[in-house]
Order: structure tokens, then C-alpha cells, then sequence
């Protein structure tokens, strides 16, 4: 496989989705609960990364396998564009998981068997995402369940792998008893800062919904798109958009963030001009790339402000 046929299988260009939570969960860490293991916050990044890989691959081997028109299925998955063996594909997506494994119980031993469940969660959607009878992405939960993994669920761990376990979650065992503890009130206060991450990255299923609607319906895939329509679908994204600048003044007012995050405000006017694109193309090659950058752009002045916030 080459290099360029590589990247296009794992598609490098989307995983912005997955580094972003981890930088803005590891900056929260730092600024809301004021410590930080480098040991564990290495660990979590590369595991996460090969999961995210995997979880790519995964998705591109089993599109390449579902896809019914056989035009499609040599244009739109990876295998085909870049005429990779699955065999292949295989071998590496195996590489991926069983190194992620490895790196994934060697973080569960260095803090809690919480990780290991969420992770197993986490990659069990990854899965199912496009396998099985009813693939994830064949039904209008795919922004949702994406969007909790990677926007919150990626943002959780990143300060989860960084505090005291009782800061959010224990579970361990006592002789013959399991004993669980929550702190509910961060867990819920660690939700409310991963919002824009949340909502960003559940755009970026939702512009891929959007511009695949025709396709999507030709292969038998009933997004959220197919029940609400493009116009509505949207609505929702640019409603989506938005909200993240009410989260950062909810988070400024709740000590979430510091009073610099406000910073992320001056993405507004490329938010606002990617949203009236959106509007009048829907066109993936044109306008899917201003999904990304909404979020790059976003989380690019927020992490700035919240960077600036730590030395004030």
C-alpha cells in the first residue's frame, strides 16, 4: 500500500475530529482541575489515534464491501479509489486495534477499570458504525453517537486519565464487593465545557449526511437527512453552530473556562459565512471542507483563550 493510498484509507484529513476534543479536554484539565499526568495523557492520545485510524479503515473496508453499485463502490470507498487488496486493508486495520489494545490496558492499569469500559463502548460503536445488520450510519443516529464519542466521550477521558479517579467516576473492587462511586456534579460540569465539541464534530456527520443525501438513499442509507429533509438538516447544523457560543458564555459564567475563552467569539464571522455556504450548495466538494474548518477555526481562538487564561 502506498503512502497516498494509505492516508486515504485512514483519511488523516478527519482527524482533526478526534486531536481537537483531546486538546481542548487537556486544556480544560489543566485550567479547571489545575494538574495533569504526561505519562497517561501520551498513552491516551496515541491509543485514541489508532483507534480513530481503525475506526476509518474499519468504515472505508466495510463501505467498500456494502456499497451495492459497483460505480460507487470503486469512487466513493477508499479500496476502491485507490485499488487496495481488503486483504490488505485487514492486515493493517488488525495492526491498529491489537496495538491500541495493548496501549489501552496498560492506561487501565495505570488508572481505572472506567477506562476500559468506556473505551469498549467506544469501540464497539466504532464497529457497528458501518457492520452488522443495521449499521450506525445507515440510520439517522450517526451524529449523535459520533458526536458523544468523539466530542464528549474523547473530552471526558482526556481529564479522566488526568485526575483522581473519585474527581469523576471510581469503580474498584473491595474483597468480594464492587464499589462505585460518581461524582455527579463534575461529570455533569465536564459535559456542559465539552459542548462545542460535541456540536462541531456532530457537524461534521451531518454536512457529510447533507451533501451524501441522494447517495446516501440510492445505497439504502436512512440518515437523519432522509427524515427531516436538507432544509431542515440545515437548519439544525447552523442551530448547532451557534450553540457553541452560548456554551462558552454559560462556561465563562460557571467557571468552566476562564473569561479569555471568550476569544472563540471571533470565529463568529467565518461561522456566519460558512453557514450561508452551506445554504446555497450543498455540494460536498465545496462545502464540506468548511465543517472542518468551523471547527478548527472555533476551537482554534477558544484553546487560545483558554491558554491565555492559564497564565492570568
Amino acid at each position: 500500500m502506498s503512502v497516498k493510498a494509505f492516508l486515504d484509507f485512514i483519511e488523516l484529513r478527519t482527524k482533526v475530529g478526534s486531536v481537537i476534543p483531546f486538546m481542548a479536554g487537556f486544556f480544560f484539565t489543566l485550567y479547571y482541575f489545575h494538574q495533569i499526568d504526561p505519562i497517561n495523557t501520551v498513552l491516551y492520545f496515541c491509543a485514541l489515534v489508532l483507534i480513530d485510524v481503525f475506526t476509518t479503515g474499519w468504515n472505508n473496508y466495510n463501505d467498500f464491501h456494502l456499497t451495492k453499485n459497483e460505480t460507487l463502490q470503486q469512487s466513493t470507498s477508499a479500496l476502491g479509489r485507490q485499488n487496495i487488496a481488503p486483504k490488505v486493508a485487514l492486515r493493517w486495520l488488525i495492526g491498529f486495534i491489537s496495538t491500541a489494545t495493548v496501549l489501552g490496558l496498560i492506561l487501565v492499569w495505570r488508572t481505572n477499570l472506567i477506562v476500559l469500559a468506556i473505551s469498549v463502548l467506544f469501540i464497539l460503536i466504532g464497529i457497528l458504525y458501518t457492520y452488522g445488520p443495521f449499521p450506525i450510519s445507515r440510520l439517522p443516529l450517526g451524529e449523535l453517537l459520533s458526536s458523544l464519542v468523539l466530542g464528549f466521550g474523547n473530552f471526558f477521558l482526556t481529564v479522566y486519565v488526568n485526575v483522581p479517579a473519585d474527581q469523576l467516576v471510581d469503580l474498584r473492587f473491595d474483597g468480594p464487593l464492587m464499589l462505585f462511586q460518581l461524582n455527579w456534579l463534575n461529570v455533569i460540569l465536564v459535559f456542559v465545557a465539552s459542548l462545542p465539541t460535541v456540536f462541531l464534530i456532530a457537524n461534521l456527520m451531518l454536512m457529510n449526511n447533507i451533501c451524501d443525501y441522494t447517495v446516501d438513499l440510492e445505497n439504502g442509507r436512512h440518515t437523519l437527512i432522509s427524515y427531516i429533509g436538507q432544509k431542515r438538516g440545515i437548519q439544525l447544523y447552523q442551530l448547532s453552530a451557534y450553540s457553541c457560543y452560548v456554551v462558552i458564555i454559560v462556561g465563562i459564567g460557571l467557571k468552566l473556562y476562564p473569561w479569555p475563552a471568550a476569544l472563540a467569539f471571533a470565529s463568529g464571522p467565518t461561522l456566519l459565512r460558512n453557514g450561508f455556504a452551506l445554504q446555497k450548495s450543498q455540494e460536498k466538494r465545496v462545502v464540506f471542507g468548511t465543517a472542518v474548518q468551523n471547527l478548527i477555526v472555533f476551537n482554534g481562538f477558544w484553546l487560545v483563550g483558554m491558554l491565555i487564561g492559564l497564565y492570568l
